[in-house]
């Protein structure tokens, strides 16, 4: 899965940046 964290880009499935930084925040914490 390929995530672009560029600030106010589009990433997977056209989420927004904030959307994305949340779900990634939240994955790191489980790693």
């Amino acid at each position: 899965m390929q995530h672009t964290m560029r600030d106010g880009e589009k990433v997977d499935g056209g989420m927004s940046y904030e959307m994305a930084r949340v779900t990634w925040c939240l994955m790191a914490e489980e790693d």
